[in-house]
């Protein structure tokens, strides 16, 4: 899945790819995300999105506001161009390796409600625990 940032215009992430049988750092590659690059590439451009500048919704919403320009919209709003670049400058340095999450707790499900289902295990149950596989089959017997 191709992963991009965005400052208004979005760019290939970087990323680190590991064969997991060669000797460790020894990186087979390293630079901007292979699939944002395919699709860039598929699409014929080098961003997607536009400057916020160039934006003609927000100008014109701008202009229907009330504001004289886009810059005096923006700094109404709050919108910090030095911020906003130091951002993106950051979210730039980081590098995705691809490494699988870190997994989670299972849900716990309480166990009631009407079970007709006619396999020995007929029951109209109460809120509790889940009973296990031995305890069903051991009131069976």
């Amino acid at each position: 899945m191709p992963t991009f940032v965005s400052n208004g215009k979005w760019f290939p992430a970087r990323e680190r790819v590991v064969d997991p049988n060669a000797e460790p750092g020894k990186e087979v590659y390293e630079g901007p995300d292979r699939a944002a690059m395919w699709d860039l590439k598929s699409q014929g451009v080098e961003f997607l999105g536009k400057d916020i500048k160039l934006d003609t919704e927000l100008v014109v919403r701008a202009k229907q506001m009330g504001f004289k320009d886009l810059d005096e919209y923006l700094n109404a709003y709050g919108y910090d161009k030095k911020a906003a670049e130091a951002d993106f400058q950051k979210k730039m340095q980081i590098v995705n390796t691809h490494k699988n999450p870190v997994p989670k707790q299972a849900t716990r499900f309480v166990g009631g409600g009407f079970d007709a289902t006619g396999n020995g295990r007929d029951a109209v149950g109460g809120f509790g625990e889940v009973p296990s596989v031995e305890e069903m089959t051991s009131k069976k017997k």
